[in-house]
């Protein structure tokens, strides 16, 4: 198949087809550029000729996994980070075998933000991930590797996981779908169960929004020991998409809880995005909820559940790969954050749990009024590669956290709360850089997300944009990469 024929389809479109010598070219044809992918496992570009390897509605599909959290057995699962080079998996998450059962070829680890920490991908295991819309400009994070490859044509959809963000920040960056499902969807055992507290859950990045839904139909239940039970979907997801929505009562604000400055241009386009819904016949109305606390002190329990789940997770690693905690393995943020979990108290944690609790029920007594809340995805188009240096010393975990919401200020709510999210990327800047906005839904209610995004999707269609490097025009840019000298060379 060339190149021009297969990044035209997306997942569901690929389900059809076999996939093996056209997704190792598109591969190396743009990772140069944009560091995306981190590994490519040959073994299993063989099988995706063997049609009985892989039944399933994805069939055939190419994906990747993310360099973080999600694991195959006997494959790296590193973090992004020197302390975790070489660690290999020694069993598959639950996620993984759902994925292989419904026939995705699980073919390579896509970049991943430095132990999850950041919302750019710029690790000192891998480097830097750059966006496809503009190489100057980060992807994202944590999932920047997946929102890249799929924005570059590498994929049509890749893994991605969200506890402050991480699949609705990229996808917001690159212009993508993203969508945070609830707490409790998809299960994140057996190795782990209730990650971060319940902030943390996998899911995925994707060009289309019928890809999405298909997805988490195959991926989500109950497994057995998992902390959360919720209500079952009703219906397919993929069916939801089609799915008239009805009548929306849905609220808006472009104000963050934070009150960090938004541009004027993401103003703007979450005006066009209110219009659009009040054209496709939905109320809505200027309204936010109003947390029971101060911002500094919900701020606060924040960073108490980040700083002693990252501090958790390096532990692990260096216990797993024999290395120390210091500076020879860590960047400055992380090592600063390990001294501040060491001070951490039961009581610090305790506090923030019913600082937590008050919050969601407050948030949920709005969510009896509203079916939706939109929002800007983000505070600004994607910022420049460097901008969250990990490495800087005069910062503070605080300042790190501080940094970090500035850019992205409307995410992290919805995995306190436990509610799903998405971002639909609807718009571009003056410099065509991606535009999301973003809508949160009652807990357990990603139908009505699934609905209105298939409606957006169809009313505002952004399939036909193309960034500048995509396998597609990337020959113009450079001349054809060996994949040995993208991802191998690293080894």
């Amino acid at each position: 198949m060339k190149l021009s024929e297969y990044a035209q389809y997306d997942g569901l479109g690929l389900a059809e087809l076999i996939q093996d010598e056209t997704v190792r070219e598109a591969v190396g044809v743009v990772n140069q550029r944009i560091n995306a992918v981190v590994d490519v496992y040959e073994d299993q570009l063989e099988k995706a000729k063997k049609k009985e390897s892989y039944p399933g509605p994805f069939f055939g599909v190419p994906f990747m996994v993310k360099d973080i959290s999600l694991t195959e057995k006997g494959r790296p699962c590193e973090s992004g980070s020197l302390l975790g080079k070489g660690f290999i998996a020694f069993q598959d998450s639950f996620l993984t075998e759902r994925y292989r059962s419904a026939g995705l070829i699980l073919f390579g680890r896509t970049a991943s933000a430095e132990m999850g920490f950041s919302m750019s991908t710029e690790t000192s295991l891998h480097g830097a991930t750059r966006n496809p819309w503009d190489v100057e400009k980060i992807a994202g994070g944590s999932s920047g590797g997946a929102a890249a490859a799929v924005a570059s044509g590498i994929l049509p959809m890749a893994h991605g996981n969200d506890a402050g963000g991480s699949i609705r920040i990229p996808a917001a960056c690159c212009g993508l779908f993203g969508l945070k499902p609830s707490r409790g969807r998809i299960s994140n055992g057996p190795a782990m169960g209730d990650v971060l507290m319940g902030f943390a859950t996998e899911h995925a990045l994707t060009l289309s929004v019928r890809d999405s839904a298909a997805l988490l139909d195959i991926s989500h239940g109950y497994e057995p020991g998992d902390p959360y039970i919720i209500q079952r979907p009703e219906k397919p997801y993929l069916e939801e998409v089609k799915t008239p929505t009805g009548k929306l009562r849905i609220a808006f604000s472009s104000k963050p809880l934070s009150g960090v400055a938004v541009d004027q241009e993401i103003i703007q386009a979450l005006k066009k995005g209110v219009k659009l819904c009040q054209e496709l016949g939905h109320e809505v109305i200027e309204e936010a909820p109003e947390l029971p606390v101060d911002y500094d002190t919900f701020n606060d329990a924040c960073l108490v559940v980040y700083t002693a789940g990252f501090a958790g997770s390096a532990q692990f690693l260096s216990e797993s790969t024999g290395r120390e905690l210091s500076k020879e393995f860590l960047p400055h943020v992380i090592l600063a954050t390990l001294e501040a979990a060491s001070k951490l108290t039961a009581a610090d944690f305790d506090r923030a749990m019913v600082i937590f609790n008050r919050c969601s029920r407050s948030i949920g007594r709005f969510f009896e009024q509203y079916d939706l809340f939109l929002t800007p995805s983000l505070a600004s188009t994607a910022i420049p590669v460097g901008s969250l240096n990990m490495g800087d010393k005069s910062l503070s975990p605080k300042d790190w956290h501080n940094l970090s919401t500035a850019f992205s200020p409307f995410t992290v709510v919805w995995n306190v709360t436990g509610q799903p999210a998405m971002t639909v990327p609807l718009y571009e800047s003056r410099d065509r850089l991606p535009i999301g906005i973003h809508f949160a839904a009652k807990l357990g209610d990603e139908a009505t997300l699934f609905r209105l995004a298939g409606q957006l999707e169809e009313a505002q269609p952004w399939a036909g944009r193309r960034a500048p490097v995509h396998v597609l025009n990337v020959n113009s840019l450079l001349p054809k990469a060996n994949i040995s000298t993208s991802y191998a060379s690293r080894k």
